[in-house]
């Protein structure tokens, strides 16, 4: 225990090292090992609250695997089936993805535009509040998809909102019902729930920070949504949680070969990804894991089925790697690192290829000046020029931020909300629109209005 506290210690930046720091808690469990545990710093700096294994946190995207749990407890009651369609249960859902069904949304292969990016995008910022209905407007009014449903997996926290709306519809309840109802009470998870009210009074929770200028400051979440994230529980319920689904693994169950077996995609082809949680193949034993961040807050979670291994972390740190720590203490318990996928090794590493930026552009900057409007979003941009010939995007919303020259000679870099946009038109001096790039969206199209 005691290398694994200083080990988590010295992958932190420094700031976290203080008594009066964010806090997180840690523990893990092993066959034939002994239990893991750590606590440190504060729930609440202002409070003065020490941070420990029954910390009620915000768990972020761990939420999802939640939602992927009844939705396969649906199917396997034959209440839902995996081909079932979202747009034959929601009558409002886009036209766009009249094709993607449960399967699709469950393992990131619907091609839903991620909600998030979306929101940001359209002038939203993710310390507002953004409710269920918000999110439902963005995803409902998607006019294209990513790719073909079933195609490829890029992750979309969008298929997990729709998720949620497809679990009420199924069962007719409010989705943290039917989470208590048939999660955290017959498990005994008895302060695990699902939020859906930023303003509602939590008594033992954490409270979000992030580093600013080597000092900390707030970093609230006020989120009022569900199926994607809002999850509040703590390192101590998520571990029987996750010795749960281990002991569903282990048992052969139904319920357990759907929960562990990777998904497939048209053509047939495994992607590592089970009903919300990552599958590591490469390793030695197969590796369940996740993450989540929000706000202030990270979580972690690593199970190995086959070698009775799991770990939770909960944190109110938003500059600590949840998951990092995690697979450190894979390390601890077993004596070794071959269990940290490729994928978690290369989380937080730059990368070190250069964008060389050609000479010469394919429009004039004062061709790119205007005014672009996102129909889908109900937004609008303008690009400006300075006395210096430089271009800047302003958004009525968002800082005014400098577009850079990127490879492409008809593209730019930008904000982190708008980190790619290429634009379009006929000539060097007429420019029709521009279509924007991020991790989650393919191309989402502004046209020039002015």
């Amino acid at each position: 225990m005691h290398s694994l506290r200083e080990k988590v210690l010295a992958s932190l930046p420094s700031a976290y090292r203080e008594a009066d720091a964010p806090g997180l808690a840690l523990l893990g469990r092993a066959r034939d090992a002994e239990p893991l545990q750590v606590e440190l710093g504060k729930a609440s700096i202002e409070h003065d609250g020490p941070f420990t294994i029954h910390t009620l946190s915000h768990v972020a995207s761990l939420t999802k695997q939640f939602t992927a749990y009844v939705i396969a407890q649906l199917i396997q009651e034959g209440r839902l089936s995996s081909d079932t369609k979202a747009s034959a249960v929601l009558p409002d859902f886009p036209s766009c993805g009249e094709d993607i069904t449960v399967d699709h949304l469950v393992h990131h292969t619907s091609g839903l535009r991620d909600q998030w990016d979306l929101l940001l995008m359209a002038g939203w910022r993710l310390d507002d509040v953004i409710t269920t209905d918000h999110i439902w407007k963005v995803i409902s009014a998607q006019q294209a998809l990513n790719f073909e449903p079933g195609s490829e997996m890029l992750y979309s926290n969008s298929g997990y909102s729709v998720l949620a709306k497809i679990i009420e519809h199924a069962t007719g309840e409010a989705f943290p019902d039917v989470v208590r109802e048939r999660i955290t009470k017959p498990l005994g998870l008895s302060r695990t729930f699902a939020l859906v009210d930023h303003r509602t009074i939590v008594k033992g929770r954490s409270f979000g920070y992030r580093l600013l200028n080597g000092g900390f400051v707030r970093s609230d979440h006020s989120f009022a949504n569900t199926g994607a994230t809002s999850l509040f529980s703590s390192a101590s319920e998520l571990l029987q949680w996750s010795q749960h689904q281990n002991e569903l693994a282990l048992a052969d169950s139904s319920l357990g070969r759907m929960l562990h077996t990777p998904a497939k995609l048209r053509d047939g082809q495994s992607i590592e990804y089970a009903y919300g949680a990552r599958m590591a193949m490469e390793t030695p034993s197969v590796v369940m894991h996740h993450d989540g961040w929000d706000a202030g807050y990270r979580a972690a979670i690593v199970r190995i089925p086959s070698e009775q291994i799991a770990v939770t972390i909960v944190t109110n740190a938003l500059d600590v790697s949840a998951i990092q720590v995690a697979f450190d203490a894979v390390e601890v318990l077993v004596g070794t690192d071959v269990y940290r996928p490729e994928r978690v090794r290369k989380i937080g590493k730059k990368d070190s290829s250069t964008d060389v930026v050609q000479a010469g552009r394919r429009f004039t900057e004062s061709a790119l000046q205007g005014v672009y409007r996102s129909r889908e979003l109900s937004t609008e941009y303008e690009v400006q020029q300075r006395s210096d010939g430089r271009l800047l995007l302003a958004h009525r919303r968002h800082p005014t931020h400098p577009l850079a020259p990127a490879s492409d000679p008809a593209s730019y870099t930008g904000p982190n909300w708008m980190p790619h946009l290429t634009f379009e038109g006929p000539s060097a001096g007429q420019v029709d629109g521009f279509v924007v790039k991020t991790d989650r969206i393919r191309s989402l199209p502004f046209a020039k209005v002015s």
